[in-house]
């Protein structure tokens, strides 16, 4: 039971989201005009992104018992959304706003769940999630104002919406630690020349390994 709850609303956020963003026309991204092997790549992508959440999932559910089924539901699905966030900022560079739409959506469910069965804990987990959107809104923008264009508007809303499922400590682990792999991945390809000093990397893919990297590690 405690499976079906904790995996059932991640895996229909993730196949929601491809299904959203697949057809042509939606924010620049489209997977349906993609023919051959880049086709088999997106469903190998999709695939691996399910396997990947259904190990966290059990992770989760093995080791920390003691969680309720819907703090470690709103984590799994945080990170569905980043397996698709981190797709369409590989290919595209963008962060669809009908992605961040959906996350917001899908939060939604899940406060109404909680209204519902831990409505005794509701203020203190809504405290967290809020300052945790709140501060990283804050931090992004002092950023913004010290270095002009050093992050995007749609790594900052999304930065958001993660705060609303993680909370502010779990927050701050899943961003260090995305810093961190980003920090490590341009160096890497800056040493290998796949990049040189004046060019921009996708933020997404390193936010959804550092993410799950915490949330496997430390189960929060």
């Amino acid at each position: 039971m405690r499976v079906l709850g904790v995996m059932a609303l991640p895996l229909l956020l993730l196949a929601f989201d491809f299904w959203l963003l697949y057809d042509a026309g939606l924010d620049g991204y489209s997977y349906g005009k993609e023919t051959g092997r880049k086709q088999r790549g997106f469903v190998l992508y999709l695939i691996i992104s399910a396997i990947l959440l259904l190990v966290l999932a059990g992770r989760l559910i093995w080791d920390c018992p003691e969680q309720s089924i819907l703090f470690q539901c709103k984590r799994v699905s945080c990170l569905a959304m980043l397996f698709v966030a981190a797709a369409t900022d590989y290919r595209r560079q963008i962060i669809p706003n009908r992605l961040i739409l959906s996350g917001l959506g899908f939060r939604a469910v899940l406060l109404l769940a909680e209204l519902v069965f831990e409505r005794d804990v509701l203020i203190m987990t809504l405290f967290s999630e809020v300052l945790g959107a709140i501060g990283i809104f804050i931090v992004c923008m002092v950023f913004l104002l010290m270095m002009k264009n050093s992050i995007g508007m749609g790594d900052i809303k999304l930065f958001m919406v993660m705060g609303l499922y993680l909370g502010l400590y779990s927050m701050i682990d899943a961003i260090m630690s995305s810093l961190v792999l980003a920090f490590v991945c341009a160096i890497v390809l800056l040493l290998m020349r796949k990049k040189g000093k004046k060019d921009s990397l996708p933020f997404a893919p390193a936010v959804l390994a550092g993410t799950y990297l915490s949330v496997f590690l430390t189960g929060i």
